[in-house]
């Protein structure tokens, strides 16, 4: 199958749009659900990020895609997230596979998926020192519950001047 410039196939973007019969067409026609994207992510991954609907996950369970780290904690699945941690408890260290879980439940605001996961990484790893300082949860929470909008941009044309032409005052 063809990807994206971000390595996503047709069966990620049916499935991050919610488009059940599009992705029960792709599986019919063999698309492979253990194929993942430059952030690791598969289809199953993708969609349970963008909160799909319940149809497609099970589709994409049927047809054999197995929850990883970041999907079993968006769906709240934490015993299957448990699991995985227990079979390999260094997947969310400093040099683990899974590092970008963080980020990824961060961008989604997904607190509780955030404290989960930084309560399991304190627990590998007590008191890990980041460049001088400890980690924070209460900042890291905040920042995912709320999250403030890009502030937007200035049409200085709109506004009476542009910054070529800037006026003594």
């Amino acid at each position: 199958m063809s990807r994206n410039e971000h390595r996503r196939t047709p069966l990620h973007h049916a499935a991050a749009m919610n488009r059940p019969a599009m992705v029960r067409l792709l599986l019919e026609l063999g698309a492979d659900v253990a194929v993942s994207d430059d952030t690791g992510g598969t289809a199953l991954t993708t969609a349970a990020a963008a909160g799909a609907d319940a149809s497609i996950l099970t589709m994409l369970e049927q047809a054999g895609a197995r929850l990883d780290l970041l999907a079993a904690v968006t769906l709240k699945r934490y015993d299957v997230a448990e699991r995985l941690l227990a079979d390999d408890p260094g997947r969310i260290g400093a040099d683990g596979r899974d590092t970008i879980a963080l980020h990824m439940l961060v961008a989604k605001k997904n607190a509780g998926g955030v404290k989960w996961l930084i309560d399991r990484r304190r627990s590998d790893h007590p008191r890990r020192q980041v460049r001088g300082h400890r980690p924070r949860l209460g900042g890291v929470l905040r920042a995912a519950a709320h999250r403030r909008p890009a502030a937007p941009a200035r049409d200085h044309h709109v506004m009476g001047y542009s910054p070529l032409d800037r006026r003594q005052r």
